[in-house]
């Protein structure tokens, strides 16, 4: 993605009832896909973790969004999932955008901004009577790694 974002432009996306944003600039792209492969390793269910993409010839974890933040959601006969390729220098994780479709949000249209102390959240903010949470992509990561080793 053009790197030329304003830092406080966003995808954002719903899961369950519940509304999340992802800054631009650390998306290197949105894919579709009908396949994640099952790590062996993991046999935890309530693993973050659900398993990995190929995007650009390398295999990315992908972390479920709903697991992440305990959130039920309804089982949906769609195959194709959406995920988010993060990347920071040698950092890349795939996030599961869950079922509906992404939009963009423009820097400047949001209303008063949060700091937030739920684990994996940067802030959040109001707008169209919608609370939106900010992901920290990053502390996902971190957390992930530390269980994959």
């Amino acid at each position: 993605m053009d790197n030329k974002c304003g830092s406080d432009d966003l995808l954002t996306f719903k899961v369950g009832d519940f509304n999340f944003g992802l800054n631009l600039c650390d998306i290197d792209a949105v894919i579709e896909t009908d396949k994640i492969y099952l790590i062996p390793a993991i046999e935890d269910t309530e693993h973050e973790i659900c398993g990995t993409v190929s995007f650009k010839n390398q295999a990315v974890a992908v972390a479920d969004t709903a697991k992440i933040f305990k959130i039920t959601t309804v089982a949906t006969k769609e195959k194709i999932q959406r995920i988010a390729i993060l990347a920071v220098g040698n950092r890349c994780l795939g996030l599961k955008l869950g079922s509906s479709v992404p939009t963009f949000f423009r820097s400047g249209e949001s209303g008063e901004s949060s700091s937030d102390d739920e684990l994996f959240i940067k802030s959040s903010f109001h707008f169209s009577n919608k609370l939106i949470k900010i992901i920290d992509w990053r502390a996902i990561f971190d957390s992930s790694i530390q269980h994959l080793r």
